[in-house]
């Protein structure tokens, strides 16, 4: 996981001005957008004219997970750097926010973020993290919460959200499910599951509002490759249970499609000795999934990514990111 870790840290860093105000936002505190010489920050959603408060989108602070790359990290270094504003020497804390400036627009890339709204205007409205890169490349969308319980996936899907692209375009959906997230269940409250809500036959329609939502975005931009990422209550490799945890699931739309899902399997079973503990590839999605739908009717490389509740969170999350870098490494979006 060494490689890994050092895509962790390619989060663009905000100025601590702006810190307070893309909290309110419910935005990642990272969430600059470095262009070569300006910097500024990314537009807010559509439906805000002004600062929306965070408690409007009902979720906890973008990335409250000790992940390497994690922006609560950033958050540290950047009050450490704060501390110089208040020293007397301006002139010297002048020139060294310019030198700090220089170094971030030559040493990054151009890139471009975006923050839109999914299901704006209804109770289930949840942001969406549009990052492109400088040079054409695939869309990839990756997709935490569609099951409020299954914590390490929204956790990991946050982290992501805060990653720079080289290439290509990737879509973040980190809290699909806002309010199942919000409750630590399945199923947001008086609704149903929100994986079993997606097409089932070609040219058929989602069976919820949020549901067509999401399922709008594959077409929007063209979707090549969705990451849907999930937790199962115990091991796949255990017989006593019917579990799917640490689990690969895939729709076979190619053979590129598994040749994939084995490079991520064998980089996330290198450091894994109990039996029990490795992941597995499973094929075909269970039907009414967006994995499934994007994979038969659209022709999208769709993967539902399981990993196991038994395990600590720290190594949970650790894993939906490995596999996440893995998958986005392979196809040449990080720098």
């Amino acid at each position: 996981m060494g490689n890994s870790a050092g895509r962790w840290r390619r989060i663009a860093a905000s100025s601590a001005s702006k810190r307070t105000e893309k909290r309110d936002l419910g935005i990642p505190a990272a969430m600059a957008v470095v262009q070569v010489g300006r910097v500024r920050s990314p537009p807010p959603p559509p439906s805000a004219s002004r600062s929306v408060p965070a408690r409007k989108w009902g979720l906890p602070p973008p990335c409250r997970f000790h992940a390497p790359g994690c922006a609560e990290e950033h958050d540290r270094r950047l009050r450490r750097g704060d501390s110089l504003v208040s020293t007397r020497n301006s002139r010297f804390v002048g020139t060294l926010i310019c030198s700090m400036l220089i170094v971030v627009m030559v040493a990054w890339p151009a890139h471009a973020r975006e923050v839109r709204v999914v299901a704006e205007g209804t109770r289930h409205a949840t942001p969406l993290y549009v990052i492109r890169g400088e040079r054409p490349g695939p869309a990839v969308l990756v997709v935490g919460g569609i099951h409020g319980d299954e914590e390490a996936g929204y956790l990991a899907a946050r982290i992501v959200a805060e990653f720079t692209v080289a290439a290509g375009t990737l879509l973040v959906l980190p809290d699909a499910n806002r309010l199942a997230i919000a409750a630590s269940r399945r199923a947001a409250p008086g609704a149903r599951d929100l994986n079993r809500e997606f097409p089932t036959a070609a040219g058929g329609r989602p069976r919820s509002a949020l549901a067509g939502s999401i399922w709008d975005l594959v077409d929007e931009f063209e979707v090549e490759w969705l990451l849907d990422l999930h937790e199962g209550f115990d091991f796949y490799l255990n017989p006593d249970t019917d579990s799917v945890g640490q689990t690969i699931i895939y729709y076979p739309a190619s053979p590129r499609t598994r040749r994939m899902a084995e490079i991520a399997l064998e980089r996330l079973n290198e450091g894994i000795d109990a039996p029990r503990h490795r992941f597995t590839l499973l094929e075909f999605p269970v039907p009414g999934s967006l994995a499934r739908a994007a994979g038969q009717y659209r022709n999208v490389h769709a993967y539902i990514f399981e990993t196991s509740a038994r395990q600590h969170r720290t190594t949970r999350v650790r894993q939906q990111l490995l596999f996440v870098d893995t998958l986005l490494e392979e196809l040449g979006l990080l720098p």
